[in-house]
């Protein structure tokens, strides 16, 4: 009776050990295949350029900013906020230093500066670039209100070619009914979302989405606790099947007159 008992236990810790090991294969698997239905294309996002009538050039990189979050948020895109600092940028660089006038921009204004933005894209074999420029911004202090025009266009890195049509938006944004005095650097940057996600939805036919909260996961530890599980569940295999059976020391019959006990286990 004792050994059917050991053998029940045996099993239930089996099963256990098994949908320990399995689950989180499982899991990556199952959310693997959920990703190949959705095809990822690479995109390179230049930095906006700034019109000479607009003075705040500080426009342009929040709006930067807000679209590189855009963007990665949605499943089908892997972004690259494009700098002069890309291992592949560097690279083209030190192996044709005639290059390094491409690399600087602006990216938008021209077919020249469409032509730059294009060479750096097949350099980082991208799949589409968006380049852009803020056109105008425009402050009310006694209303409270701001505008902001930008103007983008997507390319196709392969081809070259301008994907049209070429998009227009305007972010507006007014002073919150309980906002005390005028905040010009907080009713800009709304202006700026405002903008950031119209042209969002332009571009990708789908609405802005905000950005997940990175989960941080320690792996050190997450090795830690499985090793444990393990060592526990080990010892209780151990335990269980060493477990006192009335055995005598010389290998001779048990008191209780039970059959003799099973060696232990090889740990």
């Amino acid at each position: 009776m004792g050994m059917m008992v050991r053998l029940r236990a045996l099993k239930c810790l089996a099963w256990l050990v098994a949908s320990i090991t399995a689950v989180p294969y499982l899991s990556v698997a199952a959310l693997a295949a959920r990703r190949e239905n959705v095809p990822v294309q690479s995109m390179v996002l230049f930095p906006m350029d700034t019109d000479d009538n607009v003075a705040n050039t500080q426009i342009a990189a929040d709006l930067n900013a807000f679209l590189g979050d855009g963007f990665s948020a949605q499943r089908k895109y892997r972004v690259v906020l494009y700098s002069e600092r890309l291992p592949a940028v560097q690279r083209l660089v030190s192996l044709q230093p005639d290059k390094k006038a491409i690399t600087a921009g602006p990216f938008s204004t021209d077919s020249v500066a469409l032509g730059r933005a294009v060479a750096l894209g097949k350099v980082m074999l991208a799949d589409m670039l968006v380049v852009g420029s803020v056109d105008r911004y425009e402050f009310n202090q006694d209303r409270g209100t701001a505008l902001i025009t930008v103007k983008a266009q997507v390319l196709d890195a392969k081809t070259g070619k301008p994907v049209p049509p070429r998009i227009v938006v305007t972010g507006s944004a007014v002073k919150p009914a309980d906002m005390e005095g005028v905040n010009q650097a907080t009713i800009r940057q709304e202006a700026v979302k405002d903008a950031g996600r119209k042209l969002i939805k332009e571009i990708t036919g789908e609405e802005y989405q905000a950005p997940a909260t990175p989960v941080i996961v320690t792996k050190k530890k997450s090795s830690k606790k499985s090793w444990i599980t393990m060592l526990l569940l080990s010892l209780g295999v151990g335990l269980l099947l060493g477990g006192s059976g009335g055995g005598t020391s010389d290998g001779g019959t048990a008191p209780n007159g039970g059959t003799e006990p099973p060696p232990p286990p090889p740990f």
